[in-house]
């Protein structure tokens, strides 16, 4: 027990440790607001009190969570709600960037301790991408550019690309751009922080000669999916019939568009010597993965169970948009859009902090109960996020009831855990379709508008 409370102490001030820059020093505060001459009078909803808030996106009625909040914020859970005016608690918002809880969600990542897990010696880590469709008010057209959508209307769109330590489920880094922001600029952004430790899984909206170039001259590790067509040399590979070989991918005139805002360049225009690698998924469909693992070291076997290493930041990208409702803005302005979309980024690494915690508390729990011949616990993360998202105010101090709080929260989650029982023995032949917004059922579904 000791060493969990080393852990949740630890947690608390990696999570605290960003706010901690801001008390007073008012050169850290001017550096994330619009205005610098905000926040000068004395107020309850203070700049430290905002960025509370803030991480919270406040997603429900105003009238009923920003008080409440702000109440627990100033006089802890056995006070009663702060009276704000929605007009002030707007106003104020707006002069707070967003990029102030962009580097808080870094921060977390950088400062959590966290000792990173290895795969054959390499840290797994992996881009993509998602998009989430706006309101057409305000400034929203104007800052995110308008795009079609299927059903023919024009609204703004937000293009969004996560740079996730797989194993770890920890965002590195976050790039956020309008409709016409392209994945492959967005991408090469967040390469800095990648060094030979590293290994990066690529889906096939990725690759690029420039790329390639730049992962090589760093000495990054990488196992990136393409297409049959993306050059002659995969195409050649693809009708040989041969289960691996070597391609080249050779600078064209697209190259200098991937290292546009960005601070990256190539040092010289030489082709890049690629793996190619004839990979069949378990759905039986077959891709090409390319790569520059040694062969000796990585069999063409185990590239391909690294590459699938890569659906986790599918998973993650999931639970932000369902869990944590990243789609629902508490805001139409772009600057509360994009307050939004980075604090879930946020909540969702103290959350994996959290997770952490309880997870090293669940295998001694595990291990006793199978010598006991009792099912194993498991916890939902959903579950998790909203103990975690009742409570996480409290954690936000560097007083001494902060880690008492972090521990309630992890006591509540660890409440929840229940029996993991196996999956159900019927498998579903048809996956539900939906054809023009009606859906059609298969054999394994039972409409509940039949008798």
């Amino acid at each position: 027990m000791e060493a969990t409370s080393n852990y949740i102490e630890e947690t608390t001030k990696t999570v605290n440790g960003f706010l901690e820059r801001f008390k007073n020093n008012r050169q850290e505060v001017e550096k994330y607001l619009t205005d610098v001459n905000a926040f000068v009078r004395k107020s309850p909803l203070s700049f430290t009190s905002m960025c509370k808030i803030g991480l919270l996106s406040v997603k429900s009625q105003y009238a009923a969570e920003v008080p409440i909040i702000l109440g627990q914020i100033i006089n802890g859970f056995g006070g009663g709600p702060v009276p704000v005016t929605k007009s002030a608690f707007c106003q104020r918002r707006q002069k707070i960037k967003p990029e102030l809880f962009k580097d808080w969600a870094r921060y977390i990542a950088g400062n959590c301790g966290l000792v990173p897990q290895r795969w054959h010696g390499l840290i797994p880590v992996a881009f993509d991408g998602t998009t989430i469709p706006l309101l057409r008010k305000y400034d929203c057209p104007s800052e995110f550019g308008l795009w079609k959508n299927d059903g023919g209307d024009t609204v703004p769109l937000l293009k969004i690309t996560l740079l996730v330590m797989l194993l770890d489920n920890i965002i590195l880094n976050i790039d956020v751009g309008g409709c016409h922001r392209n994945e492959k600029p967005a991408a090469m952004s967040m390469l800095d922080g990648l060094g030979p430790e590293h290994l990066l899984i690529l889906d096939r909206g990725y690759p690029s000669y420039a790329l390639f170039k730049v992962l090589s001259e760093r000495h990054v590790k990488f196992i990136v999916r393409v297409s049959k067509s993306f050059n002659t040399g995969v195409r050649e590979f693809a009708q040989s019939g041969e289960s691996s070989g070597e391609v080249r991918s050779s600078f064209n005139r697209n190259s200098a568009n991937a290292l546009k805002n960005s601070n990256l360049s190539i040092s010289d225009k030489e082709p890049v010597k690629l793996r190619c690698i004839r990979f069949v998924t378990p759905a039986g469909t077959t891709e090409y993965l390319v790569t520059n693992l040694d062969a000796e070291d990585f069999p063409d076997s185990v590239v391909g169970d690294g590459y699938m290493l890569r659906w986790r930041v599918e998973v993650d990208i999931f639970f932000l948009k369902n869990e944590e409702m990243w789609e629902v803005m508490s805001g139409f302005k772009a600057v509360c859009v994009l307050q939004d979309v980075y604090s879930a980024c946020v909540l969702f690494n103290i959350q994996t902090l959290y997770m952490n915690i309880c997870q090293r508390q669940l295998e001694k729990e595990n291990r006793r109960r199978k010598a006991m011949q009792k099912r194993p616990l498991h916890i939902q993360h959903s579950v998790a996020l909203s103990v975690m998202m009742h409570y996480i105010v409290g954690t936000l101090d560097s007083k001494a009831e902060s880690v008492s709080m972090a521990a309630n929260i992890v006591g509540l989650i660890m409440h929840t855990a229940s029996p993991e029982y196996p999956s159900k023995s019927r498998p579903r032949k048809i996956r539900m379709k939906r054809i023009r917004g009606k859906h059609w059922m298969d054999p394994n579904y039972k409409d509940s508008m039949r008798n």
